[in-house]
């Protein structure tokens, strides 16, 4: 059984997908670039660093996918449609779209299994037999997710700066 986009991603319905339509797209913006910089910030620390603290990456790339998602049904696409009542997450996708979604997408999902990688391994790196290969898993898992993450929030900008849709309350 499936369910039309229209009826599933409403303001007025009832669900997880109705709700997170009717966040503020102000603040789910401002939520996604806010925690956008700290996993960046925290992914920028945990590279330079000898000692990994890949927990605390981890963690905030868990918060910036859930933001992140939460974002693009509620403000994101709304600009990539240039319709302030769309809020599917899937028809981004199509090519009528541009296939934007994937650019979306794929980075994104990238971005956290990696994140989510780095804090797994990390916790082994306090064994002395591991120690030099987890050192250079983790860096390199790190860079690429602060690139996939950049490469997200980059294309989410550049759907909302292009769009010619214009919404109240959203801050430019």
């Amino acid at each position: 059984i499936t369910s039309c986009c229209g009826a599933l991603f409403t303001a007025e319905g009832d669900g997880v997908a109705a709700t997170v339509s009717a966040l503020e797209p102000a603040r789910s913006l401002s939520a996604m670039y806010g925690i956008g910089v700290i996993v960046l910030g925290l992914g920028a620390i945990h590279w330079g660093r000898s000692r990994y603290r890949g927990i605390a990456f981890s963690l905030s790339a868990s918060l910036a996918f859930v933001a992140a998602l939460a974002a693009i049904v509620s403000c994101v696409a709304l600009y990539v449609y240039e319709h302030p009542h769309h809020h599917c997450p899937f028809c981004i996708l199509k090519g009528g779209h541009g296939f934007i979604g994937y650019w979306l997408y794929l980075p994104l999902f990238a971005a956290t299994a990696l994140s989510l990688g780095v804090g797994l391994i990390s916790v082994w790196g306090r064994v002395p037999s591991l120690a030099g290969p987890i050192q250079t898993d983790v860096r390199r898992f790190t860079v690429l997710a602060m690139v996939l993450f950049a490469l997200f929030y980059g294309v989410a900008t550049y759907a909302i700066l292009t769009s010619g849709l214009t919404m109240e309350g959203v801050w430019w």
